[in-house]
């Protein structure tokens, strides 16, 4: 698909046939918490590129979480949920420490 983005209007294209697939796998892997965190995220962070916009991974982290939990509250009493943000947000963090040593 990555030559579509030379064309006019092909990042949309581009954009719009990432998310659809990721979300195509979403719903064949049983939509658990933690594909749906990776989607919403990923597909955010598509949504900033097609605008040309830099995405913050911690605004993105948060901006998922919120959209998880205005579909599902009772989400938030999911191991699996809470693992992945955690587990997420740490290696993030972690990330860039070591990254900057």
């Amino acid at each position: 698909m990555k030559p579509l983005k030379n064309i006019y209007l092909g990042r949309y294209y581009y954009g719009i046939g990432i998310i659809l697939g990721l979300w195509l796998y979403a719903f064949i892997a049983g939509l658990v918490p933690s594909v749906m965190r990776a989607a919403t995220m990923f597909s955010i962070v598509s949504l900033s590129e097609m605008n040309r916009r830099t995405s913050n991974i911690y605004n993105s982290i948060a901006l998922t979480a919120f959209v998880l939990l205005l579909i599902d509250p009772n989400m938030i009493y999911d191991v699996s949920f809470q693992l992945s943000f955690i587990a997420v947000t740490g290696i993030v963090i972690f990330f860039t420490l070591f990254y900057s040593c």
